[in-house]
């Protein structure tokens, strides 16, 4: 099998999947570059969120990977937008017949598809000029240098015409009654809402909130090293597995709709004075494997607070819509369920990792490059995991050593990796809801 940087991150993503618990309609997203599980530090308060935490889980997952570099900023997009523009699209009481009504759903239709093609010519532009990997210049940076200048300014205007669209849709349809009523009392309850800061603006923004269990990094931390943050998971789970060169690929096919080769990062690779440099490849061998061993690896569950609920697509998502809309995909329509829908699929779960210890067998001559390399630069990404150098400063504590021909990076940070998502359907597909009524069907293992 040839090696290319999508069989790495998919035949990750298999062996990944042998060694977490996949509920039916269940899939897993790679994440990249890497992503240290430690909101809010060792000062995390239950109850509270950070920008971070919802940044990352305030969205809808659409493929296979996720780049946290060209995450948008909150309330820019995300899950809990796309969840509003599903309940103001649905036809219920005379509005289905309204013709004012569907002359604002048209404008809020207009206005959102030319946020989408302002953001993505932005997206271009900042990808074309950075190469769209440069943790110096992430995204959001680029929007407010004056590179970025025009383009900000376009997509704060392209938001604001949504804005103002909505609010006068919202004002419009005050007059349906339950069960939209009760959706929107909920999703506008300030009890599930609160306040994070960019780090990049300083600016704070109202999100609504996500939680998980445990409730922050901090306390997983203090749990499985019995109390000693900073030590070794004395109570963990300890699990590996190992991707090969005979090992199958991840299929990911009916949960995305789309998500080739194009889009993967590297899956090796090095940091080099705040930039990415990528490694020489023809010094990966055809046989090789590269074992991931942790001292716990652990699935995190995700839930948004009251402002969502699922039971309300359960009894709504087939409609009625209003003209123009559909739940799953038909000519013409925009459609909100099944691979590709704007509210397809809800991260279920955070795959974190504590103190993984990777052993890459690839050829004597890559175990000695990537050595040297390391020893040179400020340290190397493998897949989801970063291990900094001595000299690079980065809190990652890690170890770079050789054995039997093999490299062993060996980590010894305070905090866990996050190394993998899951998602699962928000409406799924009947062919898949068949599937999950069957006693029989599994969609993983453990």
């Amino acid at each position: 099998m040839a090696v290319t940087q999508s069989t790495l991150w998919l035949q990750y993503l298999q062996a990944l999947s042998s060694s977490v618990q996949l509920e039916s309609g269940e899939a897993l997203q790679a994440i990249y570059p890497f992503s240290p599980w430690d909101w809010g530090g060792r000062d995390a308060m239950t109850g509270t969120t950070t920008y971070q935490q919802y940044a990352m889980l305030d969205a809808v997952p659409a493929n296979p990977t996720s780049n946290q570099m060209a995450a948008p900023a909150p309330s820019a997009s995300g899950f809990d937008v796309a969840y509003q523009n599903w309940f103001d699209t649905l036809a219920v009481g005379n509005f289905m017949h309204d013709s004012h009504y569907q002359q604002l759903q048209d404008q809020l239709t207009n206005a959102n598809n030319t946020y989408v093609t302002d953001y993505s010519n932005a997206q271009n532009v900042w990808t074309n000029q950075t190469g769209g990997n440069n943790p110096t210049m992430t995204f959001t940076q680029w929007l407010a240098s004056p590179a970025g200048f025009t383009y900000n300014n376009q997509l704060t205007t392209d938001q604001s015409n949504v804005t103002a669209v909505t609010a006068e849709m919202s004002d419009y349809r005050a007059r349906i009654q339950n069960p939209i009523a009760a959706i929107e009392a909920a999703y506008g309850n300030t009890n599930y809402q609160g306040n994070v800061t960019d780090p990049n603006s300083g600016k704070s923004y109202p999100v609504r909130l996500w939680t998980t269990v445990p409730a922050n990094p901090y306390a997983y931390v203090e749990e499985i090293t019995n109390g000693t943050f900073g030590g070794d998971a004395v109570k963990g789970n300890a699990i590996s597995f190992t991707v090969s060169s005979t090992t199958d690929t991840y299929d990911y096919s009916s949960f995305y709709a789309e998500g080739g080769a194009g889009i993967w990062d590297d899956f090796i690779g090095f940091e080099a004075g705040g930039s990415y440099q990528s490694i020489d490849w023809s010094q990966f061998e055809s046989e090789y494997s590269i074992t991931f061993a942790f001292q716990d690896l652990v699935t995190v569950t995700v839930d948004p607070e009251g402002w969502f609920a699922g039971a309300n697509i359960t009894s709504f998502g087939q409609g009625p819509y209003a003209d123009g809309f559909s739940a799953f995909a038909q000519a013409g329509d925009n459609f909100f369920f099944g691979p590709g829908g704007a509210l397809s699929r809800i991260y279920s779960g955070l795959i974190v990792g504590y103190r993984p210890t990777i052993t890459v067998t690839a050829g004597e001559s890559l175990t000695t490059y990537l050595q040297t390399k390391w020893e040179e630069e400020d340290g190397i990404e493998i897949g989801p995991f970063f291990f900094g150098s001595e000299s690079s400063g980065e809190t990652e504590s890690s170890s770079v050593t050789t054995s039997n021909g093999s490299l062993v990076l060996t980590s010894t940070a305070d905090w866990p990796m996050i190394v993998g998502m899951k998602s699962a359907w928000t409406l799924a597909p009947a062919a898949q809801a068949a599937q999950a009524a069957q006693p029989a069907a599994l969609a993983g293992g453990r």
